[in-house]
């Protein structure tokens, strides 16, 4: 039935008259096309399927530098080792660069801290830690023994940066006004902190352990800490490959 309806919506018989085991010119072209056809539709599904199983893709990321430096390398080797196909393209930047490339669609995911203005973008916090001051071993503010509070910075060179804007005290809003240097780079900025240049504050997780020339001070403001988490869109949904790599950094915390 399903042949004589085949051929009555063609206009042409499929098979020479009295047999139904050998095919007509017509009928073996409309064989030829229909495998071929055929054929094509089961590639397309084994792909659509690989690329569900995440067996190929590209995940675009970025990530705020300790963040980069301390957890990252331990999670791309879990994940390019589950998925070895799997394009990976990576960055480090401030916190608000990526919410804002996060936004744009420019990375599919962020590792951050969520800035102010961050209706359209979702969060998923991982961990906390403090921020304080940063200086060169030899400078004053290091050989004072005890937490330091936003009065103990008046006088000195104080250079900016991307994290200075989670910090919402009147008097340190003060003194960034007054500040005269901004430096979005951390690497930079330690290397002017280093030298004496001026000091900085900076979330403790910027700061190797390993360091030697710059100084991390505490402060006295126990509950003054940036939050890291995974920053999406939500406005858009993550591709297989993007959304097994926010599973990676979920269980690597």
């Amino acid at each position: 039935m399903t042949v004589t309806g085949l051929e009555a919506q063609l206009g042409r018989p499929l098979f020479e008259a009295g047999s139904k085991n050998r095919l007509t010119p017509f009928g073996a072209y409309v064989f030829e096309t229909s495998s071929e056809q055929l054929k094509q539709f089961e590639r397309g599904m084994k792909s659509i399927e690989a690329y569900a199983r995440n067996d190929f893709g590209r995940v675009d990321i970025a990530v705020v530098p300790s963040v980069a430096t301390v957890y990252l390398p331990g999670i791309l080797s879990n994940f390019v080792g589950r998925y070895p196909h799997v394009v990976l393209s990576i960055r480090d930047d401030s916190s608000a660069q990526i919410n804002k490339l996060v936004e744009l669609g420019q990375i599919d995911v962020g590792i951050a801290s969520l800035t102010e203005d961050a209706s359209n973008l979702g969060f998923q916090p991982l961990l906390s830690d403090p921020l304080g001051v940063v200086c060169s071993p030899s400078h004053a503010l290091n050989r004072l023994n005890r937490p330091l509070s936003w009065s103990d910075l008046q006088g000195h060179r104080f250079i900016a940066n991307g994290t200075c804007g989670l910090i919402r005290a009147a008097q340190f809003r003060s003194l960034l006004a007054e500040s005269e240097m901004d430096v979005q780079n951390t690497t930079s900025l330690l290397a002017l902190v280093a030298t004496g240049f001026g000091i900085t504050t900076l979330p403790r997780l910027a700061i190797a352990e390993e360091r030697e020339d710059v100084a991390f001070k505490t402060t006295r403001y126990a509950r003054l800490q940036r939050t890291i988490g995974i920053v999406t869109s939500k406005n858009r949904s993550l591709a297989p490959a993007a959304a097994a790599f926010v599973d990676a950094v979920e269980a690597a915390f």
